[in-house]
């Protein structure tokens, strides 16, 4: 509606009205009789309790029927339908560019660190993230996913797709207004490429002796096999690092199917060896889970058996995880396979997300797998000779460091 004039809210204000109410009643006049009573509906809910106002139910009105239905939808996301969200938070996970804060009359997204006063539901939920990250502290950062399937088996969230997408949104709004840390949760990362520079001989130096400080032999030399650890889910990397690098075990993330330049690089890699290439593998018990795996192994195991100068070097795929006798077993919540999928087609059963299972029960088939793979008498010797090396590059009398 265009700007309220002069003589439009003169009327109203010899009755106490002020423009706004000026302006509803021009609206409510100017609506059939029909649409009052459906605005009416929105704004007193499905149990009368009038959880709306009417501009926000008005808001709501204008909108398509389904897109209306799915505000609505993450409006009433609670127990038994209950309401949960005020309507700009629901707003906010439905339509991206909308969210609670407003500037210069327009809405936007939050930029850099934001203020953030959640609801007193919404600081409860919070509190219970809080619990999820001190439980799993020594396998940080955890994914969103791994935080909600955590509190899905803690009952305190539905396992729904609207409940985990008002998680990510109340996760981004807690990082922005510094609630929660940012090293604390892992988002899906960036592709870097990089140089290495100093600044200066001194700046050289400082970065030499660090580095000497920090100095480790590759624990996979010498080793019968070489390991590399792969993750469908690419915000996953730097947890499973906490355990691979230990081993000096690489880890990537293709981020779902990869690419022929990805695969021709594991084949290039395997072929660059002495020894067979492990590769150890966890994702989705899905259809596209499996099926990125199935796929990515068997087409670099093709490039290294053309290009192979000699019939041992291969490609060995171990899948660590996510399997039926795991899901079963720890007893992870699934969901039928998405009937979108084609490949759901020839599945059997139901389907589970990498991120159900929690991350110190993943740490450990993590390590059991490297273990059926990783010769530690090799290890140990190189965990000696390290140490004098270590030394060595210090200056230190030998076995110091």
């Amino acid at each position: 509606m265009s700007a309220l004039t002069a003589e439009q809210i003169a009327p109203g204000a010899e009755l106490g009205m002020g423009p706004a109410a000026v302006e509803r009643a021009l609206i409510l006049a100017a609506m059939p009789r029909s649409e009052i009573e459906a605005v009416t509906a929105l704004q007193f809910g499905p149990d009368g309790g009038g959880d709306l106002t009417f501009d926000e139910a008005l808001e709501l009105h204008r909108m398509s029927k389904a897109d209306r239905e799915e505000v609505l939808a993450l409006i009433y996301s609670g127990e038994d339908g209950e309401w949960e969200l005020a309507v700009a938070e629901a707003l906010a996970l439905w339509r991206p560019e909308v969210t609670a804060r407003r500037e210069n009359g327009k809405r936007s997204r939050p930029r850099g660190y934001a203020d953030w006063k959640p609801q007193a539901r919404t600081r409860a939920l919070l509190a219970d993230v809080e619990k999820v990250l001190e439980t799993y502290s020594e396998h940080l950062p955890l994914t969103i996913r791994q935080v909600y399937y955590a509190l899905v088996g803690a009952e305190k969230l539905d396992k729904t797709e609207a409940a985990y997408e008002r998680l990510c949104e109340h996760l981004n709004r807690a990082r922005r207004a510094r609630l929660i840390e940012f090293d604390c949760i892992r988002d899906d990362g960036v592709s870097v490429c990089e140089s290495t520079t100093y600044n200066g001989i001194e700046d050289f130096a400082e970065e030499t002796a660090r580095r000497a400080r920090q100095y480790k032999r590759d624990y996979q030399a010498g080793q019968p096999y070489a390991i590399e650890l792969w993750s469908e889910a690419g915000g996953m990397v730097y947890q499973l690092a906490t355990v691979a690098h230990g081993y000096a075990i690489p880890v990537y993330s293709a981020g779902g199917f990869a690419s022929l330049s990805a695969t021709h690089e594991i084949a290039e890699r395997a072929l660059e060896r002495n020894v067979p290439t492990v590769i150890l593998h966890v994702g989705d018990f899905d259809p596209s889970g499996v099926s990125i795996f199935t796929a990515m192994m068997t087409d670099a195991a093709a490039f290294v058996e053309a290009d192979r100068p000699i019939k041992t070097l291969e490609i060995i795929p171990v899948r660590v995880a996510l399997t039926a006798g795991q899901v079963e077993l720890h007893e992870l919540p699934t969901a039928p396979a998405k009937a979108s999928d084609t490949r759901s087609r020839s599945w059997s059963g139901g389907t589970c997300q990498l991120e159900a299972m929690p991350p110190d029960v993943l740490a450990v088939q993590v390590r059991a797998a490297i273990g059926q793979w990783f010769d530690f008498d090799i290890y140990r010797e190189h965990i000696a000779a390290e140490a004098d090396e270590r030394a060595e590059l210090l200056g230190l009398p030998e076995g110091e460091s």
